[in-house]
């Protein structure tokens, strides 16, 4: 049976949850003041008593509320207590004894769903899901926060940040800023916004399976300006593997929405992997699992980043034999 009194906000849209669960505490110390609120997470529990903070009625008012951040918990986070029973465990024995005027609220984006509390907040509290906005949705999303940006620019700016809403978040408070009454164009998104590392990989794919090395060395300088070699050469290699498992699972004929979720990919990514030159990229993935291997066993040793980054740029301009 549902209580009133217990809410469990979840989902991967942490933008939406976090200004739902700021306007609830707001509205909150507004009409029963802040020191009838309690929050905790992982960081600050230890050495609560979270049974006495779930039993505690309130004080001088009516109501008293309880936000518990990152729980159910995905690791086991012992008590101070001699049993040293989970915090997890000890908020499950008191969930059908919390008084209805203390209202608690479970804070996880991502849940362990085999634990005992996760099914107890299934069956007992009102769930407020928060799920990832996609395809048009994030779209009109972006237009409703900036009412001047043109199409493209929209598309643009959801590519460069690989659909993360978090991330669009950000750039979309920036862009808020200096672009107040002017139209934001594509080209504005391209000069002032900085692609995450994967969608710079994926326009280095994209150049090699042109055949364009020039433009891919160019690619590559752009990425190594804001990102470790170490970083870029790691997440190329990682790249290079999805693509060459994508065109595997084609070949063994595998539907697109049958592969994307046996690799846990975006559409985006499938599509991508599936125009490029495969035997390209698998000469390309073959010299950097060399150079990896070599760099392991000490056949090469770098002196600095400036070789690690002599040799992908080597290898790219060997893909021209």
């Amino acid at each position: 049976m549902k209580k009133q009194n217990i809410i469990f906000f979840t989902w991967e849209n942490q933008v939406f949850l976090d200004k739902d669960l700021q306007k609830w505490i707001g509205v909150f110390i507004q009409k029963h003041w802040d020191f009838n609120v309690s929050k905790f997470n992982n960081d600050n529990i230890s050495n609560v008593n979270i049974e006495s903070e779930l039993m505690t009625p309130p004080f001088l008012w009516w109501y008293r509320l309880v936000v518990l951040e990152d729980f159910p918990c995905w690791k086991k986070k012992d008590t101070e207590n001699d049993n040293k029973k989970s915090f997890d465990e000890i908020i499950l024995s008191c969930l059908d004894k919390i008084p209805e005027n203390n209202i608690v609220i479970f804070v996880e984006s991502f849940p362990d769903k085999k634990l005992a509390l996760y099914k107890k907040l299934v069956e007992v509290a009102n769930i407020k899901e928060y799920k990832n906005l996609e395809g048009d949705s994030l779209n009109e999303y972006v237009r409703q926060r900036l009412i001047n940006i043109d199409n493209l620019a929209i598309n643009r700016l959801i590519q460069y940040k690989n659909s993360e809403l978090t991330k669009i978040e950000s750039e979309i408070d920036k862009l808020s800023l200096f672009k107040i009454n002017d139209r934001i164009t594509e080209e504005d998104i391209k000069k002032y916004i900085i692609p995450e590392i994967e969608i710079s990989i994926f326009q280095l794919t994209d150049a090699i399976a042109e055949m364009n090395f020039r433009q891919a060395i160019a690619n590559l300088n752009i990425i190594l300006e804001t990102n470790s070699v170490f970083q870029v050469f790691s997440t190329i290699m990682s790249n290079l593997r999805t693509s060459i498992y994508i065109h595997y699972l084609i070949s063994i004929w595998l539907w697109k929405n049958e592969i994307i979720e046996t690799l846990w990919i975006h559409p985006f990514l499938f599509d991508k992997a599936k125009r490029l030159n495969i035997w390209k990229i698998k000469k390309l993935f073959e010299n950097l699992v060399t150079i990896d291997k070599k760099a392991k066993t000490w056949e090469l040793i770098w002196e600095s980043e400036h070789w690690l980054r002599l040799a992908i740029e080597k290898s790219l301009l060997n893909l021209k034999n």
